[in-house]
């Protein structure tokens, strides 16, 4: 996957995410807050990038860096979970 793949793929689920909230925040009447807009952007981002990290656990590239693929297995799956965790309640029916 190219950098721009990434960077597609980081915006359209990042944009997704954050429309959710914006259509969740307006059903409930909730005034819209800047910084809750963002973080609900960059989980978005988060998601895409979780699964990047554990497949760079298996990818050769990062074995040249001399970089424990344990590290990447740790930090991917941390990562994807806090943030498939952070966007759930946006696309719960209430």
């Amino acid at each position: 996957m190219s950098d721009d793949q990434v960077r597609a793929a980081e915006l359209i689920v990042g944009s997704v995410v954050f429309i959710a909230y914006l259509v969740s925040s307006l059903k409930q009447g909730i005034k819209l807050n800047l910084s809750s807009g963002l973080s609900c952007f960059l989980t978005g981002v988060g998601i895409v990038a979780g699964p990047l990290l554990l497949w760079g656990a298996i990818n050769p590239v990062a074995a040249e860096k001399n970089i424990k693929p344990e590290h990447f297995i740790i930090s991917g799956i941390a990562i994807l979970w806090v943030n498939i965790e952070g966007a759930m309640p946006f696309f719960k029916k209430k």
